[in-house]
């Protein structure tokens, strides 16, 4: 199978889609990497948005494309791609109808990797956006939670499959020394800063921008630990190597629902850092728990793994090896590509010489 792909990252702040690049070349599968975010908006875009708003219904949900689809065209009368694969969303960007004008002119397959709807789900009117005007333009839709995939398909998204995220293996060195016993990166929410709070008598850190408007509400010592600005790829993975344990702790959503396959628990044990998570039922397919990763169901267990895993050192770094492992074997990046092409074009690695022989 011979295809170019062009990768439109609408998450570029995080390392999935410059991943994928990467994937994608040690393939030997031809690409194009294109961050939105590095385009200029639109002539007077701040402007003609307001504009925009004033005289849309207020019963929808309103956005503005920042891109001019001329300059889209351009780029695909040049690279001249087959696939082009959506990374989170791509309506910030460009409008539906501009994307099924561009695919129509240059005739390529679009399809879409969801890793973010769940976060629309408290909003009613971007759902319902998300559903009746993004979703249908795509050929097929690859979910990264189940939970999520099943919601759409009962809503008539059926070309649609489960694909979990995955992890790129880089060459870093693991740094020995630690500067952290526990580590977070992430938002703020109450769940989040209540379960941090019984964490601060040992050497906590946590890093998120929007986590000032909470310091007054937290304690002296958990206001010590926190470092309002964000943290992103190359600084993350060694935040994340300077620490014994890495803590996941997702959303009020995703809790609820008992889903939360995020890119941080593949990026952590891929880094080969400790992970502690929140229990999450999906994770159960993919990892071997208890041995490949750590959860916890309650705010007790997690303290109490806390403090059993900094008590054992040796007992931690059996889970860090065995979740790297289980990772090389079954969840990089290459991995999800080739799942991609079999659940698509009804392709498998093995069609593909040089896809066999680096998933070997």
């Amino acid at each position: 199978m011979e295809k170019k792909f062009l990768i439109f990252d609408g998450i570029s702040q995080v390392n999935m889609g410059k991943d994928l690049e990467h994937a994608l070349q040690t393939l030997r599968i031809a690409n194009y990497y294109y961050d939105p975010k590095q385009t200029k908006n639109k002539p007077c875009y701040k402007l003609r948005k307001s504009l925009s708003k004033r005289f849309k219904s207020t019963k929808h949900y309103h956005y503005y494309p920042k891109l001019s689809s001329s300059k889209l065209t351009k780029l695909f009368k040049r690279e001249r791609v087959d696939v082009v694969l959506v990374i989170g969303f791509s309506y910030p960007y460009l409008s539906p109808r501009q994307m099924k004008r561009l695919q129509k002119k240059f005739g390529f397959d679009l399809l879409l990797w969801d890793t973010d709807s769940i976060n629309l789900l408290d909003n009613i009117k971007k759902v319902a956006f998300y559903l009746k005007q993004e979703l249908p333009r795509y050929q097929h839709v690859f979910f990264s939670s189940k939970r999520m995939l099943g919601f759409f398909e009962k809503h008539g998204v059926t070309k649609s499959s489960f694909l979990p995220l995955a992890s790129l293996i880089k060459n870093n060195r693991v740094t020995e020394e630690k500067s952290h016993d526990i580590c977070f990166v992430g938002e703020p929410d109450m769940r989040r800063l209540l379960l941090l709070e019984q964490l601060t008598n040992y050497k906590l850190v946590v890093y998120g921008a929007r986590w000032q408007p909470y310091l007054d509400i937290m304690s002296d010592k958990l206001r010590a630990c926190v470092v309002t600005r964000n943290v992103f790829k190359k600084e993350l993975m060694q935040l994340m190597q300077q620490s014994k344990i890495v803590l996941n702790l997702t959303k009020p959503m995703s809790q609820s629902l008992h889903t939360g396959l995020t890119a941080r628990i593949f990026d952590v044990i891929g880094n080969k850092s400790f992970l502690l998570s929140d229990h999450c039922d999906e994770l159960t397919g993919l990892f071997h728990l208890g041995r490949d990763i750590e959860t916890f169901l309650t705010p007790e267990e997690l303290l109490s793994k806390v403090s059993y895993f900094l008590e054992n050192d040796e007992e931690r770094q059996a889970v860090i090896n065995n979740g790297f492992s289980r990772m090389q074997q079954q969840h990089l990046w290459q991995h999800r590509l080739q799942d991609l092409m079999s659940l698509f074009f009804g392709t498998s690695a093995e069609e593909n010489p040089s896809v066999a022989n680096q998933l070997q």
